[in-house]
């Protein structure tokens, strides 16, 4: 689920932060890399349950992996994540520089009109 919507907005995100998702095609490990962690949505709606995807720069080896909290990226995901089956959740939206789009095609699009702002 994960990788298939940063491959959704794959140019959007190498043209913002360079070639540093290793789920993309052109990851460059010499730059270092991006890695998440999922975090709880307290605000999540009753009886449904929402996950928060903070992604994070890790620097290039040899630093330490704790330096990461040092560099987010202004890049989340939330996800439905109620249904016990991993296969059926769902992006619920993507935040990309501040701004909140409905889906990761819909952040694609404003991005070919020219509607988003890098940060």
């Amino acid at each position: 689920l994960v990788n298939n919507t940063l491959r959704i907005v794959a140019q959007l995100l190498e043209s913002a932060f360079g070639p540093i998702f290793p789920q993309l095609e052109g990851f460059d490990e010499r730059r270092g890399q991006v890695g998440y962690t999922f975090r709880n949505d307290a605000l999540a709606p009753a009886g449904q349950r929402a996950d928060m995807l903070i992604f994070q720069w890790y620097p290039p080896a040899p630093v330490r992996q704790e330096a990461s909290w040092l560099h987010p990226l202004p890049l989340l995901m939330k996800i439905n994540s109620t249904d016990v089956d991993v296969a059926a959740w769902q992006v619920l939206e993507v935040t990309f520089c501040g701004r909140t789009f409905a889906s990761a095609a819909s952040l694609r699009e404003a991005g070919e009109r020219g509607e988003v702002r890098m940060c």
